[in-house]
């Protein structure tokens, strides 16, 4: 199965309540290797756990780190100080696998979020 399937499903069955998730990396970009990982971004509501995870989903070793507005906000300052947005880009330049509503703002923040990162 494609990396963007095989990425939805595990969206579907790990974090059906999620708001929104985003596949990035080689696999979200279409240049996936045979030894490629699904690097994930699933929101959530605040008030939910962040957290990142490793497992392994059909085949597929998966990344994802889930996250809340605050705790996005959080990291997209640390990343902005280090010059280093490996969140920011994911969210940004990844294919948005699923949406209740905040799918598409999010990747818009993001992309203002990045220019300010390459343009400061």
């Amino acid at each position: 199965m494609d990396p963007v399937s095989v990425a939805r499903a595990f969206v579907h069955h790990t974090h059906p309540a999620a708001e929104c998730s985003i596949l990035g990396g080689s696999a979200g970009t279409g240049k996936a290797t045979a030894n490629s990982d699904l690097d994930i971004v699933i929101l959530y509501p605040n008030g939910h756990s962040n957290y990142a995870e490793t497992t392994r989903y059909q085949g597929w070793v998966v990344e994802a780190f889930v996250h809340t507005p605050d705790s996005m906000s959080f990291w997209y300052e640390k990343e902005r100080a280090a010059r280093c947005a490996v969140l920011g880009d994911i969210v940004a330049q990844g294919v948005l696998l699923t949406d209740q509503g905040a799918g598409e703002s999010l990747q818009d923040s993001a992309r203002r979020y990045m220019e300010k990162v390459r343009n400061p």
